[in-house]
């Protein structure tokens, strides 16, 4: 499978590992604090390190080597890495050679693709379907992320790690309300394969567009009218606040990619007051790695 590179996005990973301990994550010291307790303990150990970047994007995944790092035999490091790429967190290439999955994949488009229309159909189910106890869950969701909203300051990792979960907490939330365990379970793992990539509306400010800080008020905004709309039975309505939020998340990364992709992607973006342009982004740096505007 080709992957789809993103200069800015090697700095952007460095900014991450910055913030964490210089020699190993906090998975790895437990790991071998506490070694990995078979299969299970394998895979939730590499799985974490995949997702906080511990383990960079594009990075060689040495059974030796994580059997060590993680304090365990290389039979249940195999079977993690077997597990983690059947939800496209790792790949295997010649030789059955593992690897972390790069942050954008190829088939980006269809990805988001996915995530659109999964998003439309769990929260107009959750509308028709949702409990008392769902309310109470959805609200909950919808009030932590408002309150960790209020503190943006600034677009940077930090930010991100602590409020792209709370988003993805919501999304799992109006899921689950949905009371279909098959559309549950494929936003659950829609949200896993795309964890590291919908970290980025929150970790830059696109320099052609807006502050953090309106975005993510605007985020709030929807946010409560998703949620109005759950409680009050208006499944139309329901999904269309679900279809404006997947645009606003779809707008900012779409910046992001067409300020720092080093190879074009087509990304079409659809509204909720219908379909936006489609629109291709085009290459920002050349051979050497340097922005063509610079």
């Amino acid at each position: 499978m080709l992957f789809v590179y993103i200069s800015h996005t090697k700095s952007w990973i460095r900014s991450c590992m910055a913030h964490r301990s210089p020699k190993r994550s906090e998975a790895a010291r437990r790991a071998r604090g506490n070694p990995a307790s078979g299969r299970r303990g394998a895979y939730e150990a590499i799985k974490d390190d995949v997702l906080s970047l511990a383990l960079q994007p594009g990075q060689d995944l040495d059974e030796v080597s994580l059997s060590r790092r993680y304090g365990v035999s290389r039979t249940p490091v195999r079977e993690a890495l077997i597990r983690l790429a059947s939800e496209r967190l790792v790949s295997f290439g010649q030789n059955r050679r593992a690897r972390v999955t790069a942050l954008i994949l190829a088939d980006y488009p269809r990805f988001m693709e996915a995530l659109d229309l999964a998003r439309r159909a769990v929260s107009r189910l959750a509308a028709l379907r949702r409990h008392e106890t769902d309310l109470a869950k959805i609200r909950a969701a919808e009030k932590a992320f408002a309150k960790a909203a209020l503190g943006a300051r600034e677009a940077n990792d930090p930010f991100a790690r602590m409020i792209a979960p709370l988003d993805a907490a919501l999304q799992l939330a109006v899921a689950e309300a949905s009371h279909n365990s098959y559309l549950t379970r494929t936003c659950d793992q829609l949200l896993t394969v795309g964890h590291r990539m919908l970290h980025l509306p929150y970790a830059y400010d696109p320099h052609s567009g807006e502050p953090i800080k309106a975005f993510v008020e605007r985020l709030v905004a929807r946010h409560s009218g998703l949620a109005s709309a759950i409680e009050a039975g208006d499944a139309d309505g329901a999904e269309a606040e679900a279809r404006a939020l997947h645009g606003e998340l779809t707008r900012r990364l779409r910046s992001y990619l067409e300020e720092n992709l080093t190879a074009s992607v087509r990304i079409d973006v659809e509204s909720a007051d219908g379909p936006d342009r489609a629109t291709t982004a085009r290459a920002l740096t050349g051979p050497s790695g340097r922005s063509k505007h610079n």
